[in-house]
């Protein structure tokens, strides 16, 4: 017999020291993945789902050492995540 807890995970969230960055990575991920039109955005941060994103407080952490996977449908979508990440992060 096999047990499940249901939804174990309420939200994510990744604090980051520059935000206008990972909004560009961010973005382009979402919309590569046909999710664009489904992000909050605002100052405080975007979100998606149970994903949020947003700039580290003053003096505060920001997020390191997280591994999250998305689920893709295709292999070129992860591909194209690569890309993406290489393009935003050689800026």
């Amino acid at each position: 017999m096999s047990y499940r807890l249901g939804q174990l995970i309420d939200h994510i969230g990744i604090r980051v020291s520059d935000y206008a960055a990972a909004c560009r990575f961010y973005l382009a991920l979402f919309k590569a993945l046909d999710l664009g039109d489904q992000v909050g955005e605002g100052p405080e941060g975007l979100d998606l789902d149970k994903l949020y994103i947003g700039p580290a407080w003053q003096g505060g952490l920001v997020t390191r050492g997280l591994h999250l996977a998305c689920e893709t449908i295709i292999q070129a979508i992860s591909r194209l995540f690569c890309s993406i990440r290489t393009e935003t992060t050689s800026r």
